[in-house]
């Protein structure tokens, strides 16, 4: 299952103009077996390049916006 978060620009407020400038896809891909899930976040551009490509570990207690914000703050993180 995916969680996709869309992200729009709305000029002026009107719907009818709004365009797709970026999109955060979050996939489930297993269990580590210490009550995280792994997660697969891809940040494609409204083109459809990718960005980004990482996992993340999450507790599903927590809930989808836990999980948004955590793939939010894994973005453009320099890993060592």
């Amino acid at each position: 299952m995916t969680v996709r978060v869309s992200l729009f620009i709305v000029p002026h407020g009107d719907e009818h103009g709004r365009y797709e400038i970026g999109r955060l896809d979050i996939s489930n891909c297993g269990e580590d077996h210490f009550g995280h899930w792994r997660y697969r976040v891809i940040e494609q551009t409204a083109q459809g390049g990718w960005l980004h490509d990482d996992v993340v570990l999450h507790r599903r207690h927590l809930g989808a916006w836990a999980l948004v914000r955590k793939a939010l703050e894994n973005l453009h993180v320099e890993k060592p």
